[in-house]
């Protein structure tokens, strides 16, 4: 991966023959100017096509999605650079970029753009690219609006906590019913079981934090 501080004067060195510039676009609030900005940076210097690419869960996010794309893509016409945009609902990043990405392809990406992964929680997009293509991933930074990633981390901070609580409850209830209601070695056992459940279920739920 490079910071893009870094990464204008390194292109050439990174591929022989970089082609085209794609540009992977979250589904958050950005500043879009500066971004534009950006990627004017990186492309003047090589002459790169430029493909913006975002990838939305529902419908619901679709109308702001395609506004965002739309005036990004007018910001950057701006510069005298030709792109194009792709808005993929209901896809996977890897997958979506692994169909699209060609030799030659540079990729960028924000910082702040994660994946989850079964095994650790969430990883940087840009790492698990730059492994899967076995290429070196542009990373853009300082492009979020600093106040609304905040309240969306508190709010997701807060859902979490809420629904952890409330599976705690649930639990407790339960073996506080196989208390009452089971003797010797079936309420050990029933005890041990649920205890278990109950650690496993807010392991996979800290996993998809």
């Amino acid at each position: 991966m490079e910071n893009v501080n870094n990464s204008i004067s390194r292109i050439s060195e990174e591929m022989l023959s970089p082609s085209r510039l794609l540009v992977l676009v979250p589904n958050q609030t950005l500043n879009e100017p500066k971004l534009a900005q950006q990627i004017a940076g990186l492309v003047s210097p090589n002459h790169l096509a430029v493909l913006l690419l975002d990838v939305i869960e529902s419908a619901d996010e679709e109308p702001a999605a395609f506004l965002r794309l739309a005036n990004l893509s007018a910001l950057i016409k701006a510069f005298s650079i030709e792109n194009e945009s792709n808005l993929v609902l209901g896809g996977n990043w890897i997958r979506e970029v692994q169909e699209i990405w060609q030799e030659g392809d540079l990729v960028a990406c924000q910082a702040e753009q994660t994946i989850a992964d079964p095994g650790v929680g969430r990883l940087p997009l840009s790492t698990v690219l730059s492994v899967v293509l076995n290429k070196p991933v542009l990373v853009l930074s300082g492009l979020y609006n600093e106040t609304r990633t905040s309240q969306r981390t508190c709010l997701k901070e807060l859902v979490w906590w809420c629904i952890a609580l409330m599976m705690l409850i649930i639990f407790s209830g339960f073996q506080f019913r196989i208390d009452q209601a089971t003797r010797h070695w079936t309420h050990a056992f029933l005890l041990c079981l649920s205890f278990l459940i109950e650690v496993s279920i807010i392991w996979c739920w800290n996993k998809i934090r």
